[in-house]
């Protein structure tokens, strides 16, 4: 009889969640195992009600149906929600691993987002001069961003460095999202940092879109690194 999974994540970071899901269909395949997919697009900017709508596919599955559950935990969008569904999995004593944000009560698998990021600001500091910084991280209230900005600031801080806040910009880990936001940071008029330092790739990636689209050379003008 064939093992069934679900899964609960949030569609808006689509790039993110489309690679792992390719990772996650590519070995229940070859190990025969069927995929339930719980999936919504609730958004920090959205009203209640939508909020609330979208959020209810998470009330449909009953978690004792299921032989396992893989939690998308850092991108919920809700952390009344994310503790919800941690305390329904818990309950049910169903096996369950959370993606990249550890959960009491349940597996955790992620990433060293602090040193990884320490040594790539640190290197910039070192080998290249990076001296003005403007960075581009996630939600004010994600885990791994908030990891990954700490270590900027500590590699500022033990060099002396100035990192104000108002370069330090929060927003959806998206490409377009960030694309957007080098738009209006070169309409400004505002002079180019040594380095754009973003919290992950897609957002390198539409930062240096933009950039290029103006005639800029990376890393000639400025020095653009993701995650």
């Amino acid at each position: 009889m064939k093992k069934k999974i679900a899964l609960f994540a949030n569609g808006w970071n689509n790039e993110f969640l489309s690679m792992n899901m390719e990772g996650i269909k590519k070995c229940s395949s070859e190990e025969n195992i069927d995929l339930f997919l719980f999936l919504n697009y609730a958004s920090y900017n959205k009203h209640e009600e939508m909020q609330t709508g979208e959020f209810n596919i998470y009330n449909l599955p009953d978690i004792k149906d299921f032989d396992g559950v893989i939690m998308f935990s850092n991108i919920f969008n809700s952390e009344s929600v994310l503790e919800k569904v941690r305390k329904k999995v818990v309950e049910s004593g169903v096996p369950a691993i959370s993606f990249e944000r550890q959960l009491d009560g349940i597996s955790y698998i992620g990433t060293d987002n602090y040193s990884g990021m320490f040594e790539l600001v640190k290197h910039l500091v070192k080998v290249h001069g990076v001296k003005d910084i403007v960075c581009w991280v996630g939600p004010e209230e994600n885990d791994e961003s908030n990891e990954r900005l700490r270590a900027i600031k500590d590699v500022v801080e033990n060099n002396d460095l100035f990192l104000p806040e108002e370069n330090i910009y929060h927003g959806a880990w998206g490409f377009s999202d960030a694309a957007d936001f080098a738009r209006d940071y070169l309409k400004s008029g505002r002079p180019l940092p040594d380095a754009f330092i973003c919290a992950n790739d897609f957002s390198a990636l539409g930062i240096m879109s933009k950039k290029k689209k103006k005639g800029y050379s990376i890393p000639k003008d400025v020095i653009v690194t993701g995650f």
